[in-house]
């Protein structure tokens, strides 16, 4: 019976991913093996409390958008320039 026995991370904020565990476990192979989720993004967003964290995140997300338009604008006219 082959039973996969693994350490999950509690605080994924915390971790820096330095592999310093990896380094320090005395077992060869070590025991334990750092990896991340590829597809999942992890940020913080802090408030005074003025403004919910949604309504942060999608003003910044308008800022943003703004801001690859303006961009992607620029990279037309360099495009053109260059013609």
């Amino acid at each position: 019976m082959n039973v996969e026995k693994r350490l999950e991370l509690r605080n994924v904020i915390e971790c820096t991913v330095c592999q310093d565990c990896v380094d320090a476990c005395p077992a060869s192979p070590p025991a334990v093996q750092v990896s991340w989720d590829e597809d999942a993004f992890v940020f913080d967003v802090e408030s005074s409390g003025a403004l919910s964290v949604e309504r942060i995140f999608l003003e910044a997300l308008k800022i943003l958008d703004g801001k690859v338009e303006a961009f992607l604008s620029q990279l037309a006219v360099k495009k053109d320039e260059a013609g």
